[in-house]
């Protein structure tokens, strides 16, 4: 009998453990999970993407240079990549995507676009830019769907179509085309092409060889 008792206590003794056991094998599962890259390194990969490089390092430095060269900028950019690669984990792409920085690079390249193009100052472009940044993400998704179908890259085409679509339309509305940029002109003429000058010049004034 006590044989029986002391058996069902080791036995018990035993499951405890190893249910401790188990626990504490899965804790540091969940912090090495906590302790990965956050979401900063994401952005700033999606940064580094525009050069093709998966470095939150390069992404920072590139940032830099562009907050060098005028803040707004660098303003633009990093926001753009933070509504791409925000826009993308919230409508569950995959996460190697967003953790290689691959859905914030047409984002930040789009937020550039209208920086550039339009008055970088202005509240209408900011507020164009950034809904452009969530839509780019969602064209983005489309574009690699659909060469996935001929196994090609997606690149930078999602960013080539919107960033078209808003330098066209743009002119044609007045609160977010520049007042000083002046209305919608048509192309101008295309030049005529002439020979240059020292085409036509005679071949007697070219030095000719004594042979």
């Amino acid at each position: 009998m006590w044989r029986q008792v002391r058996v069902r206590v080791l036995g018990r003794g035993e499951a405890s453990g190893e249910r401790s056991g188990g626990q504490a094998s899965r804790r540091p599962r969940r912090q090495s999970s906590r302790g990965g890259p956050g979401f900063g390194v994401f952005v700033l990969r999606g940064v580094a993407q525009v050069v093709f490089l998966d470095s939150a390092w390069a992404g920072a430095v590139f940032a830099l240079a562009l907050l060098t060269a005028d803040w707004r900028y660098g303003a633009y950019a990093v926001g753009g990549a933070v509504l791409g690669t925000g826009t993308a984990h919230l409508l569950g792409v995959a996460r190697d995507r967003v953790r290689a920085g691959l859905e914030g690079f047409n984002s930040c390249l789009t937020a550039l676009c209208c920086a550039v193009f339009l008055d970088a100052g202005r509240l209408s472009t900011a507020l164009l830019a950034a809904a452009a940044c969530v839509v780019v993400t969602v064209v983005a998704a489309a574009v690699v769907r659909l060469l996935h179908l001929w196994a090609l890259p997606a690149l930078t085409t999602p960013y080539c179509l919107l960033a078209g679509a808003i330098t066209v339309a743009a002119p044609a509305f007045g609160r977010i085309w520049p007042q000083d940029a002046g209305g919608a002109a048509p192309p101008p003429d295309p030049p005529c092409w002439h020979r240059p000058t020292w085409w036509r010049r005679s071949s007697a004034t070219w030095p000719r060889s004594s042979s």
